[in-house]
């Protein structure tokens, strides 16, 4: 019984994965310098913990709350509708550009179309700082994924945090570096690396022109 109880433990507790670039990219924010971030996730205690060593404006869009009823709209024919869900996620404080954008696994279960709809709409809207890097975790080597977002946070080594997988498995979009670089407009590639979880990590640059 202990046995089983410490298994059960094992298996939900978050595995442990070194992401060198997203390392890179939170080691690199100067003490110096105000940041604001952008994350497309929920709040999560290890990151907000990790940028609090920084002077940091931490932006929350929470889109999994709102995943389902874009999957609902994805073949509507009123773009508003999306566009409604998308400004409904956006925060209500005064908008600043944001320098960085995390996007954790979330470009495999956004659709492409509501991927272009929500950049295009914080480029309109000035939300992204000229220069603005965004990091991305994409399914690269997995037939499938789990079925909802995982949650992905930081420890304080600047490794990542993935929490056990959660619903019935879905086929893994796969998406090739153009696909994703074809529906994040105003953004560029500037390194990717394959993982030990078999996942691509990327990083984008952003240039407002």
């Amino acid at each position: 019984m202990l046995a089983s109880a410490a298994l059960d433990r094992a298996e939900l507790s978050p595995a442990v994965l070194r992401a060198p670039l997203f390392s890179e990219l939170i080691a690199g924010l100067s003490e110096e310098q105000r940041h604001v971030v952008l994350d497309l996730g929920p709040a999560r205690a290890g990151l907000i913990e990790r940028l609090g060593l920084l002077r940091c404006r931490l932006d929350i869009l929470d889109l999994p709350r709102s995943l389902a009823r874009l999957l609902e709209l994805q073949n509507s024919d009123d773009e508003d509708d999306q566009l409604a869900v998308l400004v409904d996620c956006l925060p209500s404080t005064t908008p600043e550009p944001a320098g960085v954008v995390l996007c954790w696994d979330l470009l495999d279960y956004l659709p492409l179309p509501v991927t272009l709809r929500l950049f295009d709409l914080l480029r309109e809207r000035d939300r992204l700082a000229p220069g603005a890097r965004l990091h991305a975790l994409v399914e690269y080597a997995a037939p499938s994924m789990p079925g909802s977002p995982r949650r992905v946070g930081p420890n304080l080594d600047g490794d990542l945090l993935i929490d056990a997988d959660h619903g019935s498995p879905r086929p893994s979009p796969r998406h090739s570096l153009g696909t994703l670089v074809k529906h994040l407009p105003g953004f560029q590639s500037e390194r990717s690396m394959l993982l030990a979880n078999g996942m691509q990590e990327y990083l984008f640059r952003f240039s407002a022109s």
